[in-house]
């Protein structure tokens, strides 16, 4: 069964969250991310309505997860 679109957007700020969580950058940091990110759940969730009513995630909120990821990434 095909997931829905809010099912894949919270996978994904999951694995966001997980991966920030992990991070060994700045606990203010963190700390920023990772009330960014449950934000964001709760609006893909649709317990908050967002600008436009609709729930899911913006291009811009897609880019800004982007960056953190890169930013949190593990160095090898």
């Amino acid at each position: 069964m095909k997931k829905s679109k809010r099912q894949r957007q919270t996978d994904l700020l999951e694995r966001l969250l997980d991966r920030v969580n992990t991070s060994s950058q700045s606990k203010d940091i963190v700390r920023e991310n990772t009330d960014w990110i449950h934000m964001k759940m709760s609006q893909v969730a649709g317990d908050v309505v967002g600008d436009f009513g609709k729930g899911g995630l913006t291009k811009d909120d897609m880019i800004l997860a982007n960056g953190m990821w890169n930013k949190h990434a593990k160095n090898l």
